[in-house]
């Protein structure tokens, strides 16, 4: 296996073209061509349908560029682990966080990290838990900071976090919930539209089966950002989570209350494969972050 073959086709299927990758990767074009070659004969099949102008990927082309792209990812952390082992503290830390913004615990997390160790680096992806959890077992991350799922996968190890409180956001002129409350009960949250994120679906669902009811979920969101959208045009109540809602900077004509009832308290942890072989750099901060998590 030749990894810069593969990183040149990665290259010929993003481009589409032969001609132009090999003036991008400054390869002679009878020279790519024949890196390609060698790959089909390798697999016994055509990766590329050529045509007068571009070339498309076959069937086999496209698995081919999908596993090419994760075997080169792959190698890049094993080149960055191995330096990593070498230099100490000096490394990269690759983490993955659930998309939430505003998100003080993190910021405040990754700041206070950076200030003991100024020549860590970071590959941070964000995403849902799930998509943080696929990023786990392919190796493309070593640790995730997720919404704690009710039931988890025995292939993760989940420890350290924080709670946070459930939340109604809505418009100050909606036509279900009050202003001049201190909180809102999940039972006033019976019939009236929900904007809720992906992350919180199952956990939203439980909450509000054990109030003897099933939530009316207007949209189902990648983020908070749309989440809050839906309460803003006073289409929805928003429902978020936040480990203090007189932090959030909410809109004038919007209203924030805590949620009270049964389990309206959810969790963050920190989340990474049982027995993983992890780098010097994640395991600094691990032991660094749940020091100051709070179960």
């Amino acid at each position: 296996m030749n990894i810069e073959y593969y990183k040149n086709f990665i290259k010929i299927a993003e481009l589409g073209n032969i001609s132009t990758a090999a003036k991008v990767l400054l390869i002679a074009q009878p020279s790519l061509s024949k890196q390609i070659k060698i790959l089909e004969n390798e697999f016994g099949t055509a990766l590329l349908k050529r045509n007068a102008r571009n070339v498309e990927l076959t069937t086999a082309g496209e698995i081919f560029y999908q596993k090419a792209k994760l075997i080169c990812e792959l190698n890049n952390i094993c080149h960055d682990e191995i330096h990593t082992s070498i230099i100490g503290n000096r490394g990269k830390l690759k983490i993955g966080i659930t998309i939430s913004y505003p998100d003080w615990y993190i910021e405040d997390l990754f700041k206070d990290f950076s200030d003991l160790y100024p020549y860590i680096t970071y590959d941070i992806r964000e995403d849902s838990s799930d998509q943080l959890m696929k990023l786990l077992r392919q190796g493309i991350i070593e640790v995730a900071f997720i919404r704690t799922p009710l039931h988890i996968n025995p292939i993760f190890m989940s420890f350290g976090g924080i709670e946070e409180n459930f939340m109604a956001v809505y418009h100050k002129k909606n036509p279900w919930l009050p202003q001049d409350v201190e909180s809102i009960s999940i039972s006033q949250l019976k019939n009236v539209p929900l904007s809720i994120s992906h992350g919180f679906r199952e956990r939203v669902e439980q909450m509000f089966n054990e109030a003897g009811f099933e939530p009316n979920i207007l949209s189902i969101n990648a983020s908070r950002t749309t989440t809050l959208m839906w309460a803003r045009m006073g289409k929805a109540v928003g429902l978020i989570t936040t480990d203090s809602f007189k932090k959030l900077e909410i809109v004038p004509t919007l209203i924030c209350r805590p949620i009270t009832g049964v389990n309206t308290v959810a969790q963050r942890s920190f989340v990474t494969l049982k027995n993983a072989n992890l780098s010097a750099v994640t395991k600094a901060f691990l032991n660094f972050a749940t020091e100051k998590t709070i179960f």
